[in-house]
This record gives C-alpha cells, sequence and structure tokens, in this order.
C-alpha cells in the first residue's frame, strides 16, 4: 500500500485537474491506485476518470465528489462519505462499501459487481442502469430488496424505479406491464405472481399508501 504526503496528493489533484480541463492533452491522469487515502479530504474534489483502484479509502470524506467513470475496482470506501457524489459510470466492482454513505449519489451506469454493500445508505441514490449482480445488499437503507426463486428485485430512487434481473423500468410501468414481461422472460405463474406482489406494494408505497 502506498503511502503518499499531503502535498504529493495536492499535486497529483492539480495535474489530474488540468488533464481534464485540458480535455486529456496536457496534465496527467491522477494514479491513486493502491494508495492509503483513509480519513482523507477529498469533498467536492474533481476525479472524473482517475484511478483508484484498490485504494485504501476507509473513513474518507467525498462528499459532492466528481468521481463519474473513475476506476475504484476493489477500494476500500467503508464508513466513507459519499454523500451527493457523481459516480456515473464508475468501476467499483469488489469495492468494500459497509456502512458508506451514498445518499443522494448518481450512481447510473455504474459497476457495482460483487461489491461489499452490507449496511450503506444508499437513500436517494439513483442507481439507473447500475450492475448489482453479486453485490451484497443485506441490511442498506433506502434501497429495496427482493428474491423468489428467479432473480434479484430491487426498488430504488423513492421506489421510482424497480429492477428485476436485467430489466428497470419506472414503477408504474412494471405495474401495467409486469404479467407480460414476465411471460416474454418465462417466469412462471407463481414467479410473476410473487414478483407482482412486490411491485404492488412499492407502488402502494410510492404513493404514499394510497
Amino acid at each position: 500500500m502506498r503511502k503518499i504526503s499531503k502535498e504529493e496528493l495536492s499535486e497529483i489533484l492539480k495535474q489530474h485537474k488540468i488533464w481534464l480541463e485540458s480535455n486529456y492533452k496536457s496534465g496527467s491522469r491522477a494514479d491513486l491506485s493502491i494508495t492509503k487515502l483513509s480519513g482523507a479530504d477529498l469533498s467536492i474534489t474533481k476525479l472524473s476518470g482517475a484511478d483508484l483502484s484498490e485504494a485504501n479509502l476507509y473513513g474518507a470524506n467525498l462528499e459532492g465528489a466528481d468521481l463519474s467513470g473513475a476506476n475504484l475496482s476493489g477500494a476500500d470506501l467503508s464508513e466513507a462519505n459519499l454523500s451527493r457524489a457523481d459516480l456515473e459510470g464508475a468501476d467499483l466492482s469488489a469495492a468494500n462499501l459497509f456502512r458508506t454513505n451514498l445518499s443522494g449519489d448518481n450512481l447510473s451506469e455504474a459497476n457495482l459487481e460483487g461489491a461489499y454493500i452490507y449496511g450503506a445508505n444508499l437513500e436517494g441514490a439513483n442507481l439507473s442502469g447500475a450492475n448489482l449482480s453479486g453485490a451484497n445488499l443485506f441490511e442498506t437503507k433506502g434501497i429495496a430488496v427482493f428474491r423468489y426463486e428467479k432473480h434479484l428485485a430491487l426498488a430504488f430512487n423513492n421506489n421510482k424505479y424497480i429492477t428485476i434481473g436485467c430489466k428497470q423500468y419506472r414503477t408504474k410501468n412494471w405495474v401495467k406491464n409486469f404479467e407480460k414481461i414476465g411471460k416474454d422472460e418465462d417466469y412462471s405463474n407463481s414467479q410473476i405472481k410473487m414478483y407482482g406482489q412486490f411491485i404492488n406494494m412499492i407502488n402502494e408505497q410510492s404513493q404514499g399508501g394510497k
């Protein structure tokens, strides 16, 4: 695990900013892979496209940071604050997100395959198109999880969206079409029934129980 000084970190971030603002013609992409950054204050930092793979970011403050397209695969982000961060398209595969604050994050199209998200806060997070296959979502906040035989079902974005397997639609569209979708995907009648109950429950919750 590499250790760097505050001065070295500041220079790496400076060169990365130049790299971004020059459309990748000047400066250099931030390489913070396998680097100890536990407890670091990187709030509102522009780290789009940076390499933070296998970095130790335990307890770090990344609130409001731009991490879109960044490589965070295998990184330790346990108990870090990433609230309102932009992680669109980021690679978080096999990352440790134990009790991480991901509230209000943009995680659209992010790769969370195999990530450990136990106890994380995902309230208000945008998970549209995110890959959550093999992720541990036990006791997460702000996301409803359901499984019946075939696929994992997730409700997120304040119950506005539901993902079942590889299919993701707005909740209201699921309510109208879940039977047809289930039949098209070769779900059994019992699977369609059980997932339908989950969909209707989420729909009722999104409407305040009406």
